[in-house]
Parts: C-alpha cells; sequence; structure tokens
C-alpha cells in the first residue's frame, strides 16, 4: 500500500500517545517490527508530534485560552494552575535535556526494558482498580512537583506518560477531571519541546533523507492528528467512568508477545 508505512506509525504515535499504553514503548517495538528508514526518521517525528500537539490544544482548548488569559489576571485560579503545569513540566524538562542520550540508548543496551516497563505501566493502572478517595479539590504546587517526577519518569520507553502521570495524581486523592486535565497540560511544553529538539536535529543533519516525500509526511501527521483526537476522547471517557485499569491487561499481553518476539529472534 501506497505510503502504508506513514500510516501505520502515525497511528501508533497518534493512538499510543494518549492511550496509557506508551507511545514510545510502540515506536520502539514498531521499529523492530517493520526494520523502515521511515521509523528513523527525525523529520516525520517532528511532524507526528505536531499533529499530537494540535489534538491536545485542540481537546482542551478552553483551559489553554484561560491558562493564557491568567498571565494577566494574578491570584487567579487559572493563574496558580500556570504555575502548577510549569512546576510539573520541570522535572521531566531536565531529565530530557540532561539524560537524552542515555535514555535513548537504553532499549539496544537491553531490548527487554521496554516489555519491563510495560509491566510496571500495567501495575499502576491495575491499582486503580482498587478505587480512590477524591480529597485534593486543586493541583498545589507540592502535587505537581510529585507529578511531574512520574512525568520524567515516563521518559522510559514502555512507561506510559498519560498513564502513569494520571495514577500518580489519583494515587494522592485528586479528582478525576483534574488528573486528566493537568497530565495533558503538563504534556505540552514537552511534546512541543521534544518536537523542537528533533526539527534541530534534522537541521543540522542537513534536512530530511534522500528519498522522504512532503506528502508521507502530511499523511503520517494527518494520521496522528485523527488517531489522536479519538485515542484522548476515549482515554478521557474511559477516566470518567473509572475503567482505565482495563489497558493493565493489554499491557501484560503486548509485554508477553514482544518478549517472545525478542526471544525468537
Amino acid at each position: 500500500m501506497p505510503y502504508g508505512d506513514e500510516m501505520l506509525l502515525g497511528a501508533i504515535q497518534g493512538l499510543t500517545e494518549f492511550l496509557p499504553v506508551s507511545s514510545s514503548g510502540h515506536l520502539q517495538a514498531g521499529e523492530r517490527w517493520l526494520d523502515s528508514p521511515l521509523a528513523r526518521d527525525l523529520s516525520f517525528d517532528v511532524f507526528v508530534h505536531l499533529a499530537t500537539l494540535v489534538a491536545v490544544l485542540w481537546v482542551f482548548r478552553r483551559d489553554f485560552a484561560l491558562l493564557v488569559r491568567s498571565v494577566f489576571e494574578p491570584g487567579s485560579e487559572h493563574r496558580r494552575l500556570l504555575g502548577s503545569v510549569i512546576v510539573g513540566a520541570v522535572p521531566a524538562g531536565i531529565v530530557g535535556l540532561l539524560l537524552k542520550d542515555v535514555i535513548e540508548s537504553l532499549p539496544s543496551r537491553w531490548p527487554y526494558l521496554v516489555a519491563v516497563c510495560w509491566l510496571v505501566t500495567a501495575a499502576s493502572l491495575y491499582s486503580l482498580r482498587f478505587g480512590h478517595r477524591e480529597t485534593r479539590p486543586s493541583v498545589t504546587l507540592p502535587a505537581a512537583l510529585w507529578i511531574g517526577a512520574f512525568q520524567a519518569v515516563a521518559l522510559l520507553p514502555g512507561i506510559s506518560r498519560s498513564g502513569i502521570t494520571i495514577c500518580a495524581a489519583l494515587w494522592i486523592g485528586c479528582r478525576r477531571e483534574d488528573a486528566a486535565r493537568f497530565s495533558f497540560l503538563c504534556a505540552t511544553p514537552l511534546i512541543a519541546g521534544a518536537a523542537g529538539l528533533e526539527l534541530f536535529e534534522v537541521y543540522r543533519a542537513g534536512g530530511p533523507p534522500a528519498g522522504a516525500t512532503w506528502t508521507g509526511y502530511l499523511i503520517g501527521g494527518g494520521v496522528a492528528l485523527i488517531t489522536g483526537y479519538i485515542a484522548l476522547t476515549i482515554l478521557l471517557r474511559m477516566l470518567k467512568a473509572g475503567a482505565l485499569h482495563y489497558w493493565a491487561y493489554y499491557l501484560v499481553v503486548v509485554a508477553g508477545v514482544y518478549s517472545g518476539w525478542l526471544a525468537a529472534h
């Protein structure tokens, strides 16, 4: 199928960026399975990251508008939320900048890392099966730092960023709505930052690789945008229904299948 790899990798990025199953883990597995040059094309990564960023901005457009407005409203609720979002994004930003190369090299040094991290995510999600008490009316700065620390852990491939940060928020008594909102507001600067770093690396490399086409990039980005919006909608509905723990079963199966595939190859 023409542009089949672009559509497949775009769908993987869009679906797994927001569903609590780890986009980095699935992309690592997809790269090994496809063995396609596209999987190592940073220009393509930029497009799909920007596409998922657009999906987040659209779904949470009201919150982002209020955050921008809060810059001129000292003392407002959204001004405090803006401060919490900044604090929550700092740990992953620091770890990502300092340890980017180390983290990216881990799967090649120990391929089973992705499967182990999938199981860690599964255990975290399964813990939600036992319910939680909503005791925290808002995301305070200490709570933001706590959630941000887990977001930094999610830089490991196989740890779901959305899954682990939502779990971290629920573990300390945040409301489900606040947990989801804060998780994705915090993700925005990281997604944008990742796209920016990849764009800089593309520039240093002299542009996209030979044979790459803008049509392929646009198709991959478009698929990532559509599937990202669908995935984000599904996640929010499942969180509201208290059903996120069902993804734990999926991750256990995927971890087992991937480990078996690695052992066979």
